[in-house]
C-alpha cells in the first residue's frame, strides 16, 4: 500500500515516475523518522545523486528545488500524534543536524540537501528551495478542523528553518488518493505508461 500510494503522490510532480524510481525514493523502514519517502525535483526531473544535481546546476543560472516527502499510513483516522511524529520528522531532516537517529538511506538523502546547498553557494547559483509533504492516512478528513489547523503550525514551522523559501503540507485522504490513482490511470492509458 505504501509503495502505491507514493507513487500515486509523487506522479503529481513527477508523471513518469516508474515503480523502479520508488527504490530512488523510499527511505527504508527503521529509522526513517516518519518520512517514506524523500524526492528531490527540479525542472521536473528527480534528481536522485550528485551527478544529476551538478550536471543541473551547470545547465541553470538558478536552482529551483522541490523537496517532496511523503508519509503513508493504514490507520484509518488522521492521528495527530502520527502527523506530528511526521512533522518533527521534517523538522529534523530539514536542519542542519538530524534532531534523531536516521538509518542510511535517510542519512544518503540528507547528504544530497546538504550537498546541494554547499554546491549552489560555492558556485554562486541562487537557491530557491520547497517544501511540500503529504501525509497520507486510509481515511477521510475530519470534519472538526483540527487537523487542517495542524498542517498549517507544521507550515509556519517549517518556514521557519534555515533555506526553506516555501513550505507546504497537506492531508491527502482516501478520496483524494482514490481521484489520483483515477488520473493517472487515465495518463496511463492515453500516454502508455507503466502501471503499478
Amino acid at each position: 500500500f505504501e509503495r502505491f500510494a507514493v507513487l500515486h503522490i509523487l506522479r503529481r510532480h513527477l508523471p513518469d515516475l516508474s515503480v523502479e524510481d520508488l527504490d530512488l525514493v523510499s527511505t527504508g523502514d527503521v529509522h526513517d523518522n516518519q518520512l517514506d519517502a524523500v524526492a528531490f525535483v527540479s525542472e521536473g526531473r528527480l534528481i536522485a545523486d550528485r551527478a544529476e544535481l551538478i550536471a543541473l546546476l551547470e545547465e541553470e543560472e538558478r536552482l529551483d528545488l522541490e523537496l517532496l516527502v511523503v508519509q503513508i499510513t493504514r490507520s484509518h483516522k488522521f492521528d495527530r500524534l502520527k502527523i506530528g511524529g511526521f512533522i518533527r520528522g521534517l523538522h529534523s531532516f530539514l536542519s542542519e543536524a538530524p534532531f534523531f537517529r536516521e538509518n542510511a538511506r535517510l542519512a544518503q538523502m540528507r547528504a544530497l540537501k546538504e550537498m546541494s546547498l554547499r554546491e549552489c553557494k560555492e558556485r554562486d547559483v541562487p537557491l530557491r528551495l520547497s517544501v511540500r509533504g503529504y501525509y497520507a492516512a486510509d481515511s477521510n478528513l475530519p470534519n472538526d478542523g483540527n487537523v487542517p489547523g495542524d498542517f498549517a503550525q507544521a507550515r509556519d514551522i517549517l518556514l521557519s528553518i534555515k533555506h526553506v523559501d516555501e513550505a507546504e503540507i497537506e492531508p491527502v485522504d482516501r478520496q483524494r488518493l482514490s481521484d489520483m490513482v483515477a488520473v493517472d490511470r487515465i495518463l496511463e492509458e492515453t500516454y502508455n505508461l507503466e502501471r503499478y
